[in-house]
């Protein structure tokens, strides 16, 4: 009578590895390719962000280096 692990754990646990995969692909690709600052800085006379090298590991959490962000509207402008 050994530990047995239930099928749908198992299915639970390969379902939890397979969509943080998919989100390593997916979410360093994103930031590798510069998809993420185009989608930030869609106008960039109103909110320009810029960074050097990125990435992420854990869902909603990214690494970035040499980050900078200019935001500017009529009456306001910072760095």
């Amino acid at each position: 009578m050994g530990l047995e692990v239930p099928r749908i754990a198992r299915i639970a646990g390969v379902a939890l590895l397979a969509m943080e995969f998919v989100y390593l692909l997916v979410g360093n690709l994103a930031l590798s390719t510069g998809l993420v600052r185009r989608a930030i800085s869609g106008n960039p006379d109103a909110l320009l962000v810029t960074h050097g090298r990125a990435y992420t590991v854990i869902p909603g959490r990214v690494h970035l280096s040499d980050f900078a962000m200019r935001m500017q509207d009529q009456n306001i402008q910072f760095t």
